[in-house]
């Protein structure tokens, strides 16, 4: 995934969709847990999905994401783990797609 870019460090006032991700997963992994982490910290969040599952072709919707740049942890149905450093998670890009070649690194299930 590509860097994600904020024009300036102020948050701009924010329109009533601003700040909601839609995750779309699109890979072959079922989506048990799911991090952020800002790309430059060294802790992660708490897990953004709970009890919910994002199924294979199903997707999810995240509230209250800040624009900025972050690295996303997910964890798949047999504890497997992959970090995807820079996902775009901005006003202007509220859908993000996780696909097969965004875990072509990670372990097979």
């Amino acid at each position: 995934l590509g860097s994600i870019g904020c024009s300036t460090d102020e948050r701009p006032a924010l329109a009533a969709d601003d700040g909601q991700i839609t995750v779309r997963n699109r890979s072959s992994w079922e989506i048990q847990e799911l991090y952020l982490s800002a790309v430059d910290a060294n802790a992660w969040g708490p897990d953004l999905i709970g009890l919910e599952v994002i199924e294979r072709g199903q997707s999810h919707r995240l509230a209250d994401i800040p624009c900025g740049s972050y690295d996303v942890r997910v964890v798949n149905e047999d504890g497997a783990e992959c970090v995807i450093g820079g996902a775009v998670l901005c006003a202007d890009h509220d859908d993000w797609t996780l696909t097969d070649d965004d875990l072509a690194g990670c372990p097979a299930e």
